[in-house]
């Protein structure tokens, strides 16, 4: 748990100052619950306290002044949250996201918590917040990830407010982690070895970085696709800011793309090929409601593309045969743009009667499968790793819209080769470590939260099974690059922080 204090006020002699802040920050992060939300307090009596003190007795009198400070807590989307001295968040990014959508909508936001909640935002309109605020997420120090930040501007209708942020952000110095500089020799790099892999021929070796570019347009909402990519039109698709846009929305699509360095350079460079030649498969976003004259827009290279065959059997010549987006066309001459709500992987605590399907992660790690993925990076360029236990849920019966299965929304369709082999070899490995059966693992009711990269899944305290935790198989996986989650796991019931 990290906490923060804004501001203390000490009495008593300067020099014991700074033992003092010691002593209460030691005994707030011992004696408050570990809550996993955002949970800012306005003001805090903690009473009187000694450095000498004893330690239990600190730890309840400051437990004590938690729950006198916390009572009549509220969430911070309530309309009289800032009436309460105790407001709470899902997490940084749910109170960005809200920050976002007053600010889009012209208000202003007042109440006190605001600017603690969201501390990079001092006021300004969201014109000048939302270009600070994409800067500041693509060079990887802002609060939510740069395409999770498009994603909640263009579902609350904000997509006109961000193109020109994106102007502003080009038009001044952009500063961005070292690696990033040397993005476009890598992919260059990366281009040249895949030709030489593919025997010299430019042509399959453009198709092999196409497709995991056309996959992950398959899988993700289209209106988050076309935002992204007008905004990289809007910067410069050779830009390294586009770049890394791009990059972040493959690896949204892909997780396991972090373990094929290689291939996910090529990708980068075939997708800002595609932009900048206009030769990418079109995406378009809805006009308010009238979703339905997008579609009789389509013309006859659109309808060509959707019977085109799988993305891992496109051409080149096939992404050559879109057309460009005519409301793409329309949002580069300065045409309002007004998107419907996107689809969201986040959602708030559901019960699922297959949460145990999250259980095989801590194993199929022990089993070596982040390694197995790193030797085989084609593998994990198609989202193998999320595509495995999808495969699980879906062979034990889980339906799709369970909330077990919910993060996976915006996965690469299909089933892949290797998911039952390694059902079956994890299978073996629970009867022959814990003599306990995968159906038996995953068939484990419970329920899920995911916020922004992070997935809690609970289950009741009676529930704990003494075969896993006997050898370790249920402890926190914490950050999986290959899922592109942080997978945690609580024993609590449903509704406790």
């Amino acid at each position: 748990m990290g906490v923060a204090i804004a501001r203390l006020r000490l009495r008593g002699p300067p020099d014991r100052a700074a033992l003092a802040r010691f002593a209460i920050e030691d005994g707030i992060r011992t004696s408050w619950p570990d809550d996993e939300r955002l949970v800012l307090i306005r003001r805090v009596a903690l009473g009187r306290t000694r450095p000498e003190q004893r330690p239990d007795r600190r730890s309840a009198q400051f437990r004590q002044a938690w729950d006198l400070a916390t009572q009549g807590r509220r969430h911070g989307g309530e309309s009289n949250a800032g009436d309460s001295n105790c407001v709470w968040f899902a997490s940084h990014g749910e109170a960005w996201r809200l920050l976002a959508r007053e600010l889009i909508a012209g208000r202003r936001p007042v109440a006190w918590y605001w600017r603690l909640a969201v501390p990079d935002w001092q006021g300004e309109p969201a014109r000048e917040w939302l270009a600070a605020a994409l800067r500041e997420a693509l060079a990887g120090r802002g609060a939510i990830e740069p395409v999770a930040l498009v994603e909640a501007v263009v579902a609350e209708g904000g997509i006109d407010l961000l193109l020109v942020a994106t102007e502003q952000m080009a038009a001044g110095p952009v500063r961005l982690p070292l690696a990033e500089t040397n993005a476009v020799a890598d992919a260059d790099r990366a281009a040249e070895a895949a030709a030489a892999a593919a025997g010299g021929d430019p042509l399959v070796a453009q198709r092999f970085a196409n497709a995991p570019v056309l996959a992950v347009r398959e899988a993700l909402p289209e209106r988050l696709v076309a935002a992204i990519e007008r905004l990289a039109l809007q910067i410069g698709p050779g830009a390294p800011i586009a770049r890394r846009l791009l990059e972040r929305l493959l690896l949204r699509g892909s997780p396991a793309l972090r373990l094929a360095p290689q291939q996910l350079a090529e990708a980068v460079r075939s997708y800002v090929v595609l932009l900048e030649t206009g030769r990418g498969p079109t995406a378009s976003i809805a006009r308010g409601a009238a979703g339905s004259k997008v579609a009789e827009a389509a013309t006859p290279a659109t309808t060509q593309q959707a019977e085109a065959p799988p993305a891992g059997e496109a051409d080149a010549a096939g992404c050559a045969a879109a057309m460009p987006d005519p409301v793409q066309t329309r949002a580069l001459e300065g045409e309002p743009l007004v998107a419907p709500p996107s689809v969201s992987r986040l959602f708030d605590e559901a019960t699922s009667p297959f949460a145990g399907l999250w259980l095989v992660v801590p194993v199929l790690i022990r089993m070596g499968f982040r390694e197995w993925l790193t030797d085989h990076p084609d593998l994990a360029a198609a989202d193998g790793g999320r595509r495995l236990i999808r495969a699980i849920g879906r062979h034990f019966g889980v339906n799709p819209e369970d909330p077990a299965l919910l993060p996976f929304v915006d996965c690469v369709p299909g089933d892949p080769d290797f998911a039952r082999p390694w059902r079956v070899a994890l299978d073996f490995h629970l009867w022959r470590r814990a003599r306990i059966r995968l159906h038996e693992v995953v068939c484990r009711p419970g329920w899920l939260r995911q916020t922004e990269e992070r997935l809690v899944i609970g289950f009741d305290p009676e529930s704990v099974d003494l075969r896993l935790r006997r050898h370790a198989l249920d402890i926190d996986p914490g950050w999986t690059d290959w899922l592109g989650l942080s997978v945690r796991y609580l024993y609590a019931k449903q509704g406790e922080p």
